[in-house]
Order: C-alpha cells, then sequence, then structure tokens
C-alpha cells in the first residue's frame, strides 16, 4: 500500500477510532514488520488500544509508564530502536516473553506533551533499516496531524453545542421579555393617547392645546414605532406555515382597508390576478402591508398617482410598484436596514424599520428581495421565491377565472 492512500484515508477518519483501524489495516505492510500496537498514555499508565501482529501482543493491556518501552518514548518523545528487547533494561522482560518479538522501534506520536506512541516488532533480532524508520516516523506524524485534526473538530462541535443551547435560552428569554415590553408598552401608550385625545378635545389656550397636539402626535409615533418593532420580531422569529396562498386576494385586501384609511386619497391601483405562493399567509401579509403602505405614503398627491402588484420576470416572482416619490438607485442595499431612511423620505411619517421586515420576511421563505427606483418617477421592489410546486394548481384556478 502506497503511503499517498494511507495519508488519505487517515485524512478522511473522523473519529479516533478511525485512525487506528488505518494503522491496524495498513502500518505493518508499509513499515515492513512483523506486528504493530497502537499506544495512549492514560493517567500514569500506558494503554495498549489495537495491534496487528503475526502473533499475540499487548492489545487490551495497562502498563505503567516508567516500566514498558512505550512509556519511556512517550515521556521523553523520542523514537526507541531496541534490536534485543531481551537485553534492555527499559523491556519488561516478562512481557515480552511470551511474545514472537525479538527486536523492536516505538516512535512518539506528536511532540511536547505526547500522548501516543505506535511500535513495530520483529521476530528476529533485527536493526531496522533507515528507510523503515523514516516509513515509521512519517507515519506517527500524519496519525499525529489527524488526531489532533479530531479533536479540534470535537472541541468546536462541543463549543458550538454549548453556544446552541445558551443562544436557545436567550432567545426564549428575549421572546418573553419583548412580548412583555409590548405589552406594557402597548398599554402605556394608550393611556397617554387616550388622555391626550381628551384634552385636545376641551377648550385649551392656544399653548396648552399645542401642547396636547404635540403629545397626541408623540403618542401616535410611538405606537406606531411599537407596532413596527413587533411586527419586525415576528419576522424575524415567528413560526413558518408555507401553504398554497392567492397573493393576488391578499393584496387586493390590504388596498381596500388602506383606501378606508385614506378614502380622500386617489390612487389607482392595479393587482395582477393568479399571484399563487406557497408561502406562509400571515408572514407575507405583513410583508406586502409594509411593502403597499410605503407605496401609498408616497404616491398621495402625485399626479396619476397608480400602485400596482404583478407576477415578476420568472414565474416565482412578485413585483410591487409605485409612480411615487422614487429613490436614488445607488442607495437601495440601504433601504432594507433597521431605521435607515433616504434623503427622498425625510418629509414623510416612518420608522425606518418597514422594509427590514420585508427583507426578513422574505430570507425566512429563502427567497431574496431587490428594489429599482429613480428620484421623482417611482420604486419597484421584485421578490424572488424558491420553486413553488404546490402553488401551481391554484394559479391555473386563477388564470381561468
Amino acid at each position: 500500500m502506497e503511503f499517498a492512500h494511507i495519508a488519505r484515508e487517515l485524512g478522511n477518519a473522523e473519529t479516533d477510532a478511525d485512525v487506528i483501524a488505518v494503522i491496524r489495516r495498513a502500518a505493518r505492510k508499509w513499515v515492513g514488520c512483523d506486528g504493530v500496537t497502537f499506544v495512549i498514555r492514560d493517567g500514569a499508565e500506558c494503554f495498549y488500544v489495537d495491534e496487528d501482529a503475526i502473533g499475540p501482543l499487548f492489545k487490551g493491556r495497562r502498563f505503567p509508564l516508567t516500566a514498558c518501552v512505550s512509556g519511556w518514548c512517550m515521556m521523553n518523545g523520542k523514537r526507541t530502536v531496541i534490536p534485543d528487547v531481551f537485553a534492555d533494561p527499559r523491556v519488561p522482560v516478562e512481557a515480552y516473553a511470551p511474545t514472537f518479538v525479538k527486536s523492536m522501534a516505538m516512535v512518539p506520536v506528536g511532540q511536547g506533551d505526547v500522548s501516543a506512541a505506535i511500535g513495530a516488532y520483529w521476530q528476529l533480532r533485527v536493526e531496522p533499516t533507515s528507510d523503515q524508520l523514516a516509513r515509521l516516523d512519517s507515519l506517527a506524524t500524519v496519525v499525529a496531524s489527524c488526531l489532533q485534526n479530531i479533536a479540534l473538530r470535537r472541541s468546536l462541535e462541543r463549543q458550538v453545542a454549548e453556544r446552541t443551547v445558551e443562544l436557545r435560552a436567550a432567545n426564549t428569554q428575549l421572546q418573553a421579555f419583548a412580548a412583555t415590553v409590548a405589552h406594557d408598552l402597548r398599554n402605556l401608550i394608550q393611556v397617554v393617547r387616550s388622555s391626550a385625545n381628551w384634552l385636545a378635545s376641551e377648550p385649551l389656550p392656544d399653548a396648552q392645546n399645542d401642547a396636547a397636539q404635540d403629545i397626541r402626535g408623540a403618542a401616535n409615533r410611538m405606537n406606531d414605532i411599537t407596532e413596527s418593532l413587533i411586527r419586525l420580531h415576528f419576522a424575524k422569529i415567528g413560526g413558518l406555515a408555507p401553504r398554497p396562498t392567492d397573493l393576488s386576494a391578499v393584496s387586493e385586501d390590504i388596498i381596500r382597508s388602506l383606501r378606508a384609511r385614506h378614502a380622500s386619497s386617489l390612487v389607482e391601483t392595479h393587482v395582477e390576478p393568479g399571484l399563487a405562493f406557497t408561502v406562509d399567509e400571515g408572514l407575507m401579509r405583513v410583508a406586502l402591508t409594509n411593502l403597499l403602505e410605503n407605496a401609498w405614503k408616497f404616491v398621495v398627491g402625485r399626479p396619476g398617482a397608480r400602485i400596482a402588484v404583478t407576477r415578476g420576470p420568472t414565474p416565482t416572482s412578485l413585483v410591487v410598484e409605485d409612480n411615487g416619490i422614487g429613490f436614488d438607485t445607488h442607495a437601495a442595499s440601504k433601504l432594507f436596514e433597521p431605521f435607515v431612511r433616504l434623503p427622498s423620505a425625510s418629509g414623510y411619517a416612518g420608522t425606518g424599520l418597514g422594509l427590514a421586515t420585508v427583507s426578513n420576511v422574505i430570507q425566512r421563505h429563502g427567497g431574496t428581495i431587490r428594489a429599482e427606483g429613480q428620484v421623482g418617477v417611482g420604486a419597484r421592489f421584485i421578490i424572488e421565491l424558491p420553486e413553488q410546486p404546490a402553488a401551481k394548481s391554484l394559479a391555473a384556478r386563477g388564470a381561468q377565472a
């Protein structure tokens, strides 16, 4: 067996047992000896883990570090060659007497604090050649590297597992905290809004009336921010339950709500029928609500105000576009960052969280979203979702309708 093949097998080893199996299967033939053992340091003992030999050696046995050659080799970190095992004081003669061994060589696996060794044995009294010893050294070097990589991987896996447990616990605590804060803030904001509305309804001097209006405006803005944060949080951690969904119907429903809230606004809308996708309807409703509310906000008051929801350039894409104030295309990537608002939107109300929420929803579906725009001309948001096999029948029904 070529050493390159042995090295490749060792490189593919995923556990210590895999490494030992390669040594047992290939080392004796590679080195050119009558037996091979793999020994590890276990506290103050040498443990002979495995072997491959023409006769029984020491598999499963333990010896004190100070009473065997493998112990001397590991403690000193040096290769040891013994032409006659019965003429060297480091050899426990009583252990070798029942075996076939007459000569041996032991090499440490690794450097520094060595914790393993590989032994080669011969049944005749020989002195190993320089080539045999070089092969034994090469084997030990590769084995050391493999064992180190396995230990590192095991350590990293353990750290990842521990970190995962910590993150899950922290996430659970964060969700509970967010839910509590959201509930408490909603209640407190409602108190402030109710009080401000009451004050604003009373006949007050101009200064006090202005103050009441300021309080009401600030409370409404706090409410918008709180609701936006809740939406963003839900988009990031909410459960995903994809099913065939008619996004044409969802879009029409959102637009009806916008018309009811802004009855005086003249906005032309178009929703292409049959926009069927396999998605989480709740999350996609959040995403489309944010996109359509934004579009509505930026087209109101403009000549020929128009919003459209259509299928995009591919069967799995969806486009929401408007002819509103638009934005500089070079700043498109910043649109989806939380709390970022472009200069073109500075005169409009908003929290800077809507498009970040949309991006999170699309990413959770495994899709992508990009924005195109031109200042004074309009904006276009292109959503690309994964393949939608389950939605084909719904799409067909929508086309027939």
